[in-house]
């Protein structure tokens, strides 16, 4: 009996053996398993994590961007306000420098009114010509007078005869018709017949 007892514990103990040999082995196996899929798991939270990093570089990278366009942007508005300033500034002189302009207009056109050319020329007509003639005559003698006779006429004081015998005749440059138009370099176009006469007749050297 007692050997018979032992040989059922061995082989219990032989099946037992085994069970855990099994379990053993199934949990080697579901280890293998497990670390199967912890790698695979590492591999995609590697892969995540690679993605993100490069997802917050380029969220960096469109911060920087987009602070530097705001930096440009206000750049810009600060260069566009100096240019609108200078602009106006351009403008202001624009407008003083018309302004003188027709200041220098206006003067210029007084001054033509007022010279005898200008006189000279408003009152030709038309097909005439004109021709400025200068004569010098010397002071009046009593062996040389002047001889020059004027008169009135409708633009202003002309000659009506000049004495061959006088200082006027003598230089052959003058004659019937002729306006005077200046005395000693003064405008006398629009002056009055006894004030050209006083001049002419004053003793003194006279440049017609």
């Amino acid at each position: 009996q007692s050997t018979g007892s032992s040989g059922i514990n061995a082989e219990y103990g032989a099946d037992e053996i085994k069970q855990k040999i099994a379990e053993n082995g199934r949990l080697e196996q579901d280890n293998r398993h497990l670390n199967e899929s912890l790698e695979s798991l590492q591999l995609k939270y590697d892969d995540v994590k690679a993605r993100v990093g490069r997802l917050e570089n380029a969220l960096l990278a469109q911060e920087k961007a987009l602070e530097a366009y705001k930096n440009s942007e206000a750049s810009a508005k600060d260069e566009l306000g100096k240019l609108e300033k200078e602009l106006e500034v351009t403008h202001q002189a624009a407008r003083r420098r018309d302004e003188e302009v027709r200041k220098l207009k206006k003067e210029v056109e007084k001054a033509k009114k007022g010279s005898s050319m200008y006189n000279l020329c408003n009152v030709l007509k038309p097909g005439e010509t004109l021709e400025l003639v200068s004569v010098d005559l010397p002071a009046i003698t009593q062996q040389l007078p002047r001889g020059i006779y004027l008169q009135a006429g409708q633009h202003g004081v002309y000659v009506e005869s000049v004495d061959s015998n006088g200082s006027a005749g003598r230089t052959n440059r003058l004659r019937t018709g002729d306006r005077v138009v200046e005395i000693n370099l003064s405008d006398v176009s629009n002056g009055s017949f006894d004030a050209v006469s006083r001049e002419i007749d004053s003793p003194r050297a006279l440049q017609l």
